[in-house]
């Protein structure tokens, strides 16, 4: 850029003057939005792979044992939770308590895969979490 080229830039009102954001600043920042935007989708629901079938939030036991077979370890006790009603796919709740089973199961992959942990209340799976321990099978 020439002498007389810079001084007119210089001289120019803001909103003529060139741009001094580089552009790939520009698009390090967009990618970084997008990223961030993404970044909730990830976490809405549990999931497990299991081969090549997932299981997720809201499966049935029935349907875990049958994708994902027998788990390396099982445990079971009760909770107390208000008495619910399942009516086209919603579930409502009405006063009282009831005892419901709330099972975990640990499913281990094997020595390179982390442990797998899946809790059930009252035959759904509500929670899938990824431990930190490997397997060891």
């Amino acid at each position: 850029m020439g002498t007389e080229a810079r001084r007119t830039a210089e001289s120019a009102p803001p909103e003529r003057r060139p741009s001094s954001v580089p552009i790939p600043s520009t698009r390090v920042a967009a990618l970084a939005c997008v990223a961030l935007l993404l970044l909730p989708c990830r976490t809405l629901a549990d999931s497990m792979r299991c081969g090549s079938r997932i299981v997720k939030d809201g499966d049935t036991m029935e349907k875990v044992l049958d994708v994902c077979g027998e788990p390396a370890k099982q445990e079971r006790t009760w909770i107390q939770r208000a008495p619910q009603y399942e009516l086209g796919g919603r579930y409502y709740s009405f006063p009282g308590t009831e005892d419901v089973p709330a099972d975990v199961w640990t499913y281990d992959f094997g020595p390179n895969k982390l442990l797998q942990r899946v809790r059930f209340i009252a035959g759904i799976v509500d929670s899938i979490v990824t431990l930190t321990e490997k397997g060891e099978k």
